[in-house]
């Protein structure tokens, strides 16, 4: 399998844990020193604080799920998509949609290192 479609095939599991919620199996996706950037969220570094912002996130938004499209490769070991994220807001039942453009950067050993979310709509 090349280079690009192991990059590829760890950004569609990624997303499928996250569409699971399976922060048990996200967890170990990510290098120790991960950087998480969204447009919408803020700014995490370190993969305890992804983990922590990523558990709140799912309480608030308990169905949320992302379809993405346009998956391709990047320059330094990265993919990049188009994404929909679809959620309902715990708190008050509002359905938002929302789309964007989503990086994702691994190491070497196929650790993600980096993920850069910008909401577009």
């Amino acid at each position: 399998m090349s280079a690009t479609r192991d990059l590829t095939a760890l950004t569609q599991h990624y997303v499928e844990c996250s569409n699971r919620h399976d922060l048990a199996a996200i967890g170990p996706m990510f290098a120790e020193d991960a950087v998480y950037r969204s447009s919408s969220v803020g700014t995490y570094q370190g993969r305890a604080a992804i983990l922590e912002m990523m558990t709140t996130f799912f309480e608030s938004f308990p169905d949320v799920t992302w379809e993405i499209a346009d998956t391709r490769p990047d320059r330094n070991r990265a993919v990049v998509f188009d994404f929909t994220m679809r959620a309902t807001k715990a708190e008050s039942g509002e359905v938002i949609v929302r789309n964007g453009v989503e990086l994702l950067r691994f190491s070497d050993s196929g650790s993600i290192t980096e993920i850069d979310v910008q909401v577009t709509a």
